[in-house]
């Protein structure tokens, strides 16, 4: 049971009491309560709808750290699609309606869609056997591209989408680089190895008398666009140079 999973990790922590936690993803709820020892998160979801605070700014509880999420990010991505693949109309958006944010992200990727000719279609998963379902009944009236919320479970079911991508010749598009080194098309989101030394710097900020309440939730500053140009000939398009010059790595 995950709550007792939840409930020893917090036993233990107390018992060592360290100067600082440092964690991520679902572990974060586990420790976030533990009022005497500060947590510092990396947090691929909205902080402010998670709970963990009510102000980036100034946090006002023992703890801080960096989010992941940039909502932005998500109109960017459709931008890029129809860069990449002009005639692309029918959209399919996959993502955990449990990812504290989502509404944000189906919000703009809507009104991006919207703005560029496309139909978007919104699919919540909660779990790889839904998106299983889904794609099976995707399976005879494929759409032109598959997009992706950057969520654990879109990220679990990375092989099964790209799987039916590749079938269906469709291009997929997702925020992690794991997607695309997956054989997803393309990917644009943030530098998670940038993010994860901001959560360093913001550990050593602590341990260096620094309160965690006065430190801002940090937003991702640095972004990466990869490319798999294998995919791209595999599904039959043709790359615009620019859009490769831009490109922080393409995968051959």
């Amino acid at each position: 049971d995950r709550s007792d999973h939840q409930a020893k990790v917090v036993a233990q922590i107390g018992a060592m009491t360290p100067a600082v936690t440092a964690t991520q993803g679902g572990a974060i709820y586990g420790v976030r309560d533990i009022t005497a020892i500060p947590v510092v998160y990396g947090f691929s979801g909205d902080p402010n709808i998670a709970g963990l605070t009510s102000n980036l700014a100034r946090p006002g509880r023992n703890l801080t750290g960096v989010t992941f999420m940039a909502t932005e990010l998500n109109a960017k991505r459709l931008e890029l699609l129809r860069e990449v693949a002009p005639s692309v109309r029918r959209v399919v958006l996959l993502g955990d309606p449990m990812h504290p944010g989502f509404e944000l992200e189906v919000r703009t990727s809507e009104r991006t869609a919207n703005a560029l000719g496309m139909q978007l279609e919104w699919i919540p998963t909660r779990s790889m056997g839904d998106v299983s379902q889904i794609l099976a009944s995707l399976d005879a009236t494929p759409p032109d591209a598959l997009v992706f919320l950057p969520d654990s479970i879109m990220l679990e079911s990375r092989k099964m989408v790209v799987e039916f991508a590749l079938r269906h010749k469709i291009p997929t598009l997702s925020g992690w680089t794991e997607f695309t080194q997956a054989g997803g098309l393309l990917s644009y989101g943030p530098d998670l190895a940038e993010c994860v030394r901001r959560v360093a710097y913001l550990t050593s900020r602590i341990l260096r008398g620094a309160k965690p309440s006065e430190l801002p939730v940090e937003r991702p500053e640095s972004f990466e666009l990869v490319v798999n140009l294998k995919t791209a000939r595999n599904i039959g398009l043709d790359l615009p140079t620019t859009l490769l010059a831009r490109a922080d790595e393409i995968i051959e």
